[in-house]
Order: structure tokens, then sequence, then C-alpha cells
């Protein structure tokens, strides 16, 4: 599954479909800077 191999990455807490539930989303990149995804 999926969700099984994404979690095996260093850094991935969980994982799962969250919609309509979060306002905020912060995505990690690879060069350290974090991009803050807002809804709307």
């Amino acid at each position: 599954m999926i969700g099984e191999k994404l979690k095996k990455i260093p850094g991935v807490i969980e994982t799962g479909l969250f919609l309509q539930m979060c306002d905020v989303a912060y995505v990690g990149r690879k060069d350290g800077r974090v991009d803050i995804l807002r809804r709307g």
C-alpha cells in the first residue's frame, strides 16, 4: 500500500486524506525550505 511506503520516508509522520479538515499544510522541501499552504 502506498501509505506504508510513504511512512518509511524519513520525516513522514502520517499520511491520509484530510479533506476539509485542515486550514494549513506545511510542506518541507529537500533544500530546507518550508512551503505553507493555506486553504482558499
